[in-house]
């Protein structure tokens, strides 16, 4: 705990929580057509690293009322994502979210206990798809350029001339829901005199499949 003012500390408080989630699928049974309710038992073992802002009000004889709210990431250590086996509903190793919540400092002659509400909205989609591939990306390609050139050298004043080069990029694509945003890190060797050129290239796109529960 690092103690910003009266008011506002700045907490770090690692931890490890068990959970066990009970997810209910209502989906028609494509031998049948029957709909049917299936379940599926998922349990993740988390090593917990937030960082929280904590906003006290003041002291009242012997409690305090608190505000708190910030940023926390999580490692599944429990997690299947890399097991290659479709009968597995696979989560995401990492996981990161935001949390706001509310609470009481009550202090006592040798210790102080704080009991409180936290809320967390996550802010990566958890689920492995099956059948899709994660992991580092890399590509190369043609790239095209159109610039204006004067002896050789970029000039406004010049004319229009087109160049070609190779360009080699690496990077991975978040996913969340059916919303994907690659980031890739692009490398363009040097021709004809030229420069190295690196840069970072990002994007997005949609995709929409076939849902296989109702």
């Amino acid at each position: 705990n690092l103690r910003l003012s009266e008011h506002f500390d700045l907490r770090f408080t690692p931890g490890f929580a068990a959970t066990v989630r009970n997810l209910h699928f209502d989906m028609n049974d494509p031998f049948t057509n029957e709909r049917k309710t299936i379940s599926r038992q998922i349990e993740s073992s988390y090593v917990q690293f937030p960082l929280h802002l904590k906003f006290k009000s003041v002291r009242i004889d012997n409690y305090r009322l608190y505000l708190m709210g910030g940023i926390r990431y999580a490692n599944d250590l429990a997690s299947k994502a890399k097991v290659v086996d479709d009968n597995l509903f696979k989560l995401q190793r990492h996981t990161a979210d935001y949390e706001i919540g509310f609470g009481t400092d009550f202090y006592f002659e040798y210790f102080k206990f704080s009991p409180q509400i936290r809320a967390s909205w996550g802010l990566t989609n958890l689920l492995v798809q099956d059948g899709t591939p994660h992991g580092w990306e890399f590509a190369f390609g043609p790239t095209l350029d159109i610039t204006k050139t004067m002896d050789g050298q970029l000039d406004s004043r010049g004319v229009y001339g087109v160049s070609t080069a190779l360009v080699f990029s690496v990077g991975k694509t978040v996913k969340s829901g059916e919303m994907n945003f690659p980031i890739n890190a692009y490398f363009i060797p040097p021709k004809d005199g030229s420069s190295f050129r690196f840069g970072l290239s990002m994007g997005w796109n949609a995709s929409s499949k076939k849902r296989m529960f109702d």
